[in-house]
């Protein structure tokens, strides 16, 4: 047990195999393949030159060219886990191609086993620490450098095909991926992990494919489009269109001609009236390129262009009503439920305002808002945000429509909960939407406070105009839960107390199914409740001074200019704060470094009668290695630590047999 074992096999692939993991290799003209007898194997395969690389268990194949996946297999079948490039997977009645963070099981209980979970055991947790802080300080670094100016042409945009449904827009990437490359080549002769990386097989592919966008992106012009159209039911249609710098025909020609030899010539590509074409054949090739701008005057085709006019970086528009979907009854109830049946366009869009890079995600409907989409109300002033602290950890903050109109056609959409809730209302005396959504406001905030203690205490301020009807409410909601109990459940009762502090009337529900008591008081309107009395007296203290998270100079600097003076929703995610207590306890160095220079996380959301659009100041790319940070740091236990401890590095006999 505890033991770990590495095995270079002579194509430079890579197997890290778990303890108590049994496996033997054949080889064959069309490829070598990895026989997993029992357990864990993670396989970094290096690019087949010739057939594939197979992992086999008993009831499953994956086979790939090279990448990045783990296969593990046991009592309850096998599973296969791609953390990189692609996987073709074969397996009793199922047959896929799985892309990275996708997963294929031969047993429905193993299906929710989590990828990371895949990936946990392995040995290399520490050294992937460590690449990701080097890929955030090259990140910070490429995001301090000047970007292009924002494209207020749609110059591509003629050329559009017939029925559009993914629009996808970026810019010339030229510069940026030469400072890349530079600055991950100053790194890697600095920092031995990134360079072990870097010099590393799969570090050559990436320079390779850098190298190659390299020798095309100076031909072409300031953009680069790539569209998929629908040719039929749920048949999609690929193309990537760029304009051609002037006078540079021959040099792109020579180049992709150079890049066609690379990927043994499969590059369908067309130059022609100085615009390049690409697609994935021959055939759709020719077909796209004789319907170009079939598309152009189509209603999605407007609203791209509106996107131009106040200029646009990266941009990707989805067109629902291109994809038409064939949903399932099931599928169509929960669309209508969330509002989504009458969905148009959804865009998210990268662009510099300010010196920051801005990103918005805008869904816009064939009509007004309905079902759980039209929740939130048109932006209006609100206040219960100032009930939270500078040092909260997050915070979210909403303005609804009326809750007791919203309720009420919920409840009728619902149609199928009318007799119990009609039961439950005879049974407690209490009508829901009346005493309770009635009491209540059009303004909430839910907040997590940084913690004293282990466990993170929450706030929430609620808007309320019937603070009385709500109470009583809640007292017959008590009365009849405790009527319901046998004296065997005496132990289980709810006690509602009423007391005073401090010149201040608390509220408290407490019950011992719950380890702590809920306490509330009223505060100018709005309900101010916690776990934890002392968080909520600490929130009345905090609203109006320099201690509120709205006044505080961090949240100021992250707030998007959205041209708005009130706004709908905001999420306020305070990453400093949340991981500098962590950072205090973890002794590996280049954890430390992502932990401590992590940056606020905060996104508004505005709404219109057809629109809504959040938008943030925090870079897409910072978003991703925060994502994988904290999936790492779960799976990792933090690093508090030296976070492995093997034993010897043993392979099994028949491993060694086979060898």
């Amino acid at each position: 047990a505890g033991s770990r074992a590495i095995l270079t096999l002579a194509d430079g692939s890579r197997l890290e195999l778990n303890q108590r993991t049994e496996l033997s290799l054949t080889a064959a003209w069309s490829g070598q393949t990895v026989r997993l007898h029992h357990g864990d194997v993670i396989v970094q395969a290096a690019k087949q030159r010739r057939g594939h690389l197979r992992v086999a268990t008993r009831d499953s194949v994956a086979s790939v060219k090279g990448t990045i996946f783990a296969v593990s297999s046991g009592a309850a079948g096998s599973l296969v886990s791609v953390v990189e490039g692609a996987v073709d997977v074969s397996q009793p009645g199922r047959h896929a191609l799985l892309t990275a963070g996708k997963q294929s099981a031969t047993n429905p209980a193993l299906a929710e086993v989590p990828v990371r979970q895949a990936f946990a055991w392995s040995q290399e947790a520490e050294r992937y620490f460590a690449l990701l802080a080097e890929f955030a300080g090259i990140e910070k670094q490429l995001a301090s450098l000047p970007t292009a100016s924002p494209r207020t042409e749609a110059k591509l945009l003629r050329y559009l095909p017939p029925n559009p449904v993914i629009y996808f827009a970026i810019p010339n990437l030229d510069g940026t991926l030469r400072e890349a490359l530079r600055l991950v080549e100053d790194r890697s002769r600095a920092n031995p992990t990134l360079g072990e990386w870097w010099n590393s097989e799969h570090g050559k592919h990436v320079r390779e494919a850098l190298d190659r966008m390299q020798t095309i992106m100076p031909l072409l012009g300031d953009e680069v489009l790539f569209v998929l159209s629908a040719n039929g039911s749920e048949n999609y249609s690929p193309l990537m269109l760029a304009q051609v710098a002037p006078g540079r025909e021959a040099r792109l020609t020579e180049a992709l001609t150079r890049l066609a030899s690379d990927v043994n010539g499969k590059l369908p590509y067309k130059i022609a009236n100085g615009l390049l074409l690409a697609s994935d054949s021959e055939a759709r090739l020719t077909q796209l390129a004789a319907q170009l701008g079939a598309g152009a005057s189509t209603p999605f085709a407007a609203e791209i262009a509106t996107r131009y006019r106040t200029g646009t970086g990266w941009l990707l528009g989805f067109n629902f009503a291109a994809a038409a979907p064939t949903r399932s009854p099931s599928d169509t109830a929960a669309f209508g439920t969330l509002g989504l049946q009458n969905a148009r366009f959804l865009f998210f869009e990268q662009r510099q305002s300010g010196g920051d890079a801005e990103n918005s995600a805008t869904l816009t409907f064939q009509g007004p808002r309905t079902g759980l989409a039209s929740l939130l109300s048109a932006a209006g002033p609100a206040a219960s945000a100032e009930f939270v602290s500078n040092e909260a950890v997050f915070a979210l903050s909403a303005s609804t429509r009326d809750p007791r109109q919203a309720l009420e056609e919920i409840f009728a959409a619902l149609t199928g909960i009318n007799a119990d809730l009609a039961k439950f209302e005879a049974a407690t005396g209490v009508n829901v939407t009346a005493d309770i959504a009635g009491s209540l406001g059009t303004d909430f905030t839910f907040a997590i406070e940084r913690p004293s203690l282990p466990i993170p205490g929450w706030v929430a301020a609620v808007e309320v105009v019937r603070p009385g009807a709500l109470d009583s409410a809640i007292r017959r909601l008590v009365d009849a839960f405790n009527a319901k109990l046998g004296p065997d459940q005496a132990a289980n009762r709810v006690t509602l107390k009423q007391e005073s502090a401090n010149g201040r009337t608390w509220m408290s529900l407490q019950t011992s199914l719950a380890p702590v008591a809920l306490s509330w008081t009223y505060e100018g309107g709005y309900l101010i409740a916690s776990t934890d009395r002392a968080l909520a007296a600490r929130a009345i203290a905090t609203r109006n001074t320099s201690a509120s998270l709205l006044r505080s100079q961090r949240f100021q600097q992250r707030f998007p200019a959205t041209g708005a003076l009130h706004h709908a929703a905001l999420v306020w995610l305070n990453s400093t704060g949340a991981l500098a207590d962590i950072s205090s306890l973890v002794q590996n160095q280049a954890i430390k470094s992502l932990l401590e220079n992590r940056d606020p996380v905060l996104v508004v959301l505005d709404t219109e009668t057809e629109r809504m659009r959040a938008v943030s100041r925090t870079r897409l790319t910072s978003l991703l290695l925060d994502a994988l940070l904290l999936q790492g740091l779960e799976q990792g236990g933090g690093g508090t630590g030296h976070a492995h401890q093997h034993g010897p590095r043993t392979v099994s006999k028949k491993l060694k047999a086979r060898l």
